[in-house]
């Protein structure tokens, strides 16, 4: 109703100048995944759980309404001849017992690793399955890194790295039963090529406050990193 009261087109508009997201942090994913086409600014309106993403609105007053800008990107995932875009990350693996042989190379890194499966996150997926698979979180969702773990692999051949946002090659070894897990089960594809990750469409987040925002970011690395 408050957002109505102040922007009363905000349901019919059809070339808006911002998105309103009401819940928590996956109702989010879920609507950048959907609509970052638009190439617009996805404001967060606290109603979920975390509400990491999202903005307290409780005390705001709409007719002053304004916002901090922080961007992120989507990675471009490429196999054979499809192409996908994750908010989050991209996950190689298949069964919770199996294991792969995967090579990994970029620009000045080339190494092979034997796990159970094997994860690349952008920085604002580096806040979920990736730092529960024990990576370091990307302090800012704007520095253009990404994140690489090993899934329950050997201890010597484990990785966990942050790479400079290059393209990103990797092939699995003698196998043709792995899958691609894009942002979790949003999206399954088997891989039968070499899979190429690269830096996709800039991703445009508002926030009422962007100190707090990063402070918080930070906070959780430096409390539980």
């Amino acid at each position: 109703e408050d957002i109505l009261y102040a922007f009363p087109n905000a349901l019919t508009e059809k070339e808006p100048d911002i998105i309103f997201v009401v819940g928590g942090d996956g109702t989010m994913f879920q609507a950048v995944k959907e609509l970052g086409f638009l190439k617009i600014p996805f404001f967060g309106i606290a109603n979920g759980t975390l509400n990491f993403l999202m903005n307290s609105t409780k005390n705001l007053k709409w007719e002053n309404f304004s916002f901090e800008i922080e961007k992120t990107f989507f990675l471009n995932i490429k196999t054979g001849n499809k192409s996908y875009n994750v908010v989050n990350d991209v996950v190689f693996g298949n069964g919770i017992m199996d294991y792969f042989h995967f090579n990994v190379k970029t620009d000045g890194y080339e190494g092979n690793i034997s796990a159970g499966g094997l994860c690349i996150s952008t920085p604002l997926g580096s806040t979920a399955f990736h730092y529960n698979n024990g990576g370091n979180i990307i302090p800012s969702l704007n520095l253009p890194l990404v994140g690489v773990t090993s899934v329950v692999g050997k201890k010597d051949e484990r990785i966990n790295k942050l790479f400079s946002l290059e393209e990103i090659t990797v092939n699995v070894d003698g196998r043709t039963d792995c899958f691609l897990f894009l942002d979790g089960k949003t999206e399954i594809v088997k891989v039968s090529d070499s899979v190429k990750i690269s830096r996709g469409a800039d991703i445009e987040l508002a926030f009422l406050n962007l100190k707090d925002f990063k402070i918080k970011r930070i906070g959780v690395w430096i409390c539980f990193g």
